[in-house]
């Protein structure tokens, strides 16, 4: 699966170990890299989806998340995903 990061600098945060670790911890960057190492390793966001969720128990967002997703790190803090769809001619 691509993944794309809302910018330059949120990319370059999320793919660096000591500013991922510096910003949010050691424990919450070592589960940002699983789960992000989880989605690359993916066909699609399908396999993370209840009844298979666990650890990182994926739902969709409700309301206003349309097309977003989430996926838990360390109580509170979740990862949030949004969905974009693309088709190939």
């Amino acid at each position: 699966m691509d993944i794309n990061f809302k910018n330059r600098k949120m990319e370059k945060l999320f793919n660096e170990g000591k500013m991922l670790e510096k910003e949010h911890g050691t424990k919450r960057a070592r589960k940002i890299r699983l789960r992000l190492a989880a989605l690359r390793a993916a066909e699609s966001l399908k396999i993370f989806l209840p009844p298979k969720s666990p650890p990182e128990r994926c739902h969709e967002l409700r309301g206003h998340g349309i097309n977003k997703f989430s996926m838990d790190l360390d109580h509170p803090y979740r990862l949030i995903l949004f969905l974009i769809m693309t088709q190939f001619l």
